[in-house]
């Protein structure tokens, strides 16, 4: 007798338990008044891909403009948006098919629809052909109007000298026509003639 008297009063217990869990639980729950929940859209902060030692060459007309390779790179396709971690390297052909300029950094973000690439953190971009190097922390390479600018503090190294912008520079892709924006340092200055 005792052992069923037992029984019951745990059977009793637990079944007090269950329902203090449930009503507990379904205060929690708070139900939307007006499906606002359901119209919501979504947003995926995930990449689509992650790759890997990437290289993507791109070219018009049967004649390589530039290739681009990354460590690690994440894809976010919805965004048309890529991001560069590790590093960024992107190498400018000229007509011959031999490397014109080259640019590095450890980081960098393309967005495709917009036609611009930014590098950030130890960008160096270097003219091959003109021997003159760049070094700044920030580059933006807007490919619509084929610019390459910057407007955070910029080095420029040619043979003879080294020019120091504190407000940025500018050039063409090919980092050949350039101007270099509050300049100092020592450098010549040449005079034009009438």
């Amino acid at each position: 007798m005792k052992y069923l008297y037992e029984r019951r009063q745990f059977l009793n217990r637990l079944r007090f338990c269950f329902l203090c869990i449930m009503l507990l639980l379904s205060g929690c729950y708070d139900k939307p008044e007006d499906n606002s929940i359901a119209d919501e859209k979504v947003v995926d902060t995930m990449p689509n891909e992650i790759i890997y030692n990437m290289k993507l060459k791109y070219s018009e007309k049967g004649f390589m403009k530039f290739e681009v390779f990354g460590a690690e790179v994440h894809n976010y396709s919805n965004d048309n948006k890529m991001i560069f971690y590790d590093s960024v390297n992107v190498n400018f052909f000229n007509s011959n098919m031999e490397i014109k300029t080259s640019m590095n950094a450890k980081y960098g973000i393309n967005l495709e629809s917009e036609k611009i690439m930014e590098a950030k953190n130890d960008v160096v971009l270097i003219n091959h052909e003109t021997k003159e190097t760049l070094y700044t922390d920030h580059l933006i390479w807007n490919q619509k109007e084929k610019k390459i600018m910057s407007f955070v503090p910029s080095t420029i190294i040619t043979p003879k000298e080294t020019i120091y912008g504190s407000e940025g520079f500018e050039s063409d892709e090919a980092f050949e026509n350039w101007i270099i924006r509050k300049p100092s340092g020592n450098f010549t200055i040449e005079d034009e003639e009438n």
